[in-house]
């Protein structure tokens, strides 16, 4: 489903959001998706709770799979591979997302997490990034697990239908290749999410096989003063970008 790599402050250093304004968390993603899916909308300012939220909008859910709020806290899902029945009554995973949209803090996404239905979700897994620590979230015998940890470093995470270990360990690869010694990390960032192999295409970054591809990719550039979410579908040349004050 997705491609997500994280930069957190330690490897942006000195590059900034705007002229007075200091970047502090870079988030991009890639959605890969079937093409039989509707196009999602995109991004849009929402209440949500007490924060304020931008996020774009799957109409097939009504929800997301990536969105930021005014407190700098970002949340990113992908899917799970893994042979399971589909629960009966299954919710999308797309409404994950939105609700957790109103916490200001991880201790408070936590406690709102732990009152999904874990059980009627087919399995996924959350990552939910706040000012230097990751927490990551998935099911697990109808339970949420989680793991949380400090953010030193550039991380990447991904997911394919076609299973995850058979995409993660080429594009892990990659991932370590391209920021080992990279002078600039947001560039390197954004050189990675367009990397595509010839005659690989199935498991590149920017995937694409006969019934899916990517289809969008998002960046989160979280700053001292505000957030922006920055979006373009993979058919059109226009970014959508949209700015709130943090």
């Amino acid at each position: 489903m997705c491609t997500v790599t994280v930069l957190p402050e330690a490897v942006l250093a000195a590059a900034r959001l705007g002229s007075s304004d200091r970047l502090r968390l870079r988030v991009a993603c890639n959605r890969d998706e079937l093409l039989t899916r509707a196009a999602a909308r995109p991004p849009a300012m929402f209440g949500v709770g007490n924060a304020w939220a931008v996020m774009p909008i799957d109409p097939d859910s009504g929800g997301t799979w990536i969105g930021a709020n005014d407190a700098g806290l970002v949340c990113v899902l992908l899917n799970a591979s893994g042979a399971v029945p589909v629960p009966a009554a299954a919710l999308s995973r797309g409404t994950i997302i939105p609700p957790l949209l109103g916490c200001r803090d991880l201790d408070a996404v936590l406690t709102e997490a732990k009152r999904l239905s874990i059980e009627r979700y087919r399995p996924f897994r959350l990552l939910v990034i706040y000012r230097r620590e990751l927490m990551e979230c998935w099911p697990a015998n109808e339970r949420l697990e989680l793991r949380r940890e400090p953010l030193r470093e550039a991380i990447m995470r991904s997911s394919s239908a076609l299973g995850d270990a058979v995409a993660a360990g080429p594009r892990s690869e990659l991932f370590r290749t391209m920021f080992g010694h990279a002078s600039n990390p947001v560039a390197a960032q954004d050189l990675f999410h367009v990397h595509q192999w010839r005659g690989r295409e199935a498991i590149s970054v920017r995937m694409h096989r006969a019934d899916a591809k990517t289809v969008s990719h998002t960046v989160v550039e979280v700053g001292d003063r505000s957030v922006r979410v920055t979006y373009r579908q993979a058919s059109a040349a226009e970014r959508v970008a949209v700015t709130m004050a943090a």
